[in-house]
């Protein structure tokens, strides 16, 4: 069956950012001096940012408000795709050969889309995608759903069968209990 269509996700998946996402609260903990709490991260690790910055902020009283919490995260990630975050093996090799040949991708992600965008942008790959969704630009509901998919899947206009989906989260792969 042909490909006529393919979805990414970028963190992990493009980017080699895995490391950095795994820290990054451990970093705002030690900024605002609160403890680091795995299992607490751990719990909210399926919320959008903006929600788990929410959670943070409410129940660690890391930042000086959610919002404030979320936009400081979003400046450290940008810091990091831009200086530091290299993209994937091979990867960069082969977005290119599918948007040569035509087909039409997106991303679909977890982290906000003005920080995919950056990430994209910082490594030269911001052309190869017909669109960014993130989990915030549908609901919040994270990846154990298939909404963020759909709607990539929406604004690239391609069959659903034939349409590929580049994943690394487990829990992007698992069936929805609701």
């Amino acid at each position: 069956m042909p490909i006529s269509g393919a979805i990414f996700d970028c963190d992990g998946t493009i980017v080699d950012s895995m490391g950095m996402w795994s820290t990054v609260f451990d970093v705002m903990c030690e900024r605002y001096g609160v403890a680091s709490d795995p299992s607490f991260f751990g719990s909210i690790e399926t919320l959008s940012l903006r929600d788990e910055c929410g959670a943070l902020y409410g129940e660690k009283h890391v930042g000086t408000s959610a919002d404030d919490l979320y936009e400081e995260i979003c400046a450290y990630v940008t810091d990091k795709y831009e200086h530091e975050i290299s993209t994937l093996p091979g990867c960069e090799a082969f977005l290119r050969t599918m948007h040569e040949a035509g087909i039409p991708m997106a991303i679909a992600s977890s982290t906000p889309v003005r920080e995919v965008r950056r990430a994209l942008e910082a490594h030269g790959l911001s052309d190869c995608f017909d669109a960014v969704v993130s989990t915030e630009d549908v609901g919040g509901r994270d990846k154990e759903y298939p909404d963020v998919y759909l709607e990539a899947l929406r604004r690239i206009g391609t069959d659903r069968e034939t349409t590929w989906v580049f994943e690394d989260a487990p829990l992007a792969c698992r069936r929805p209990s609701t």
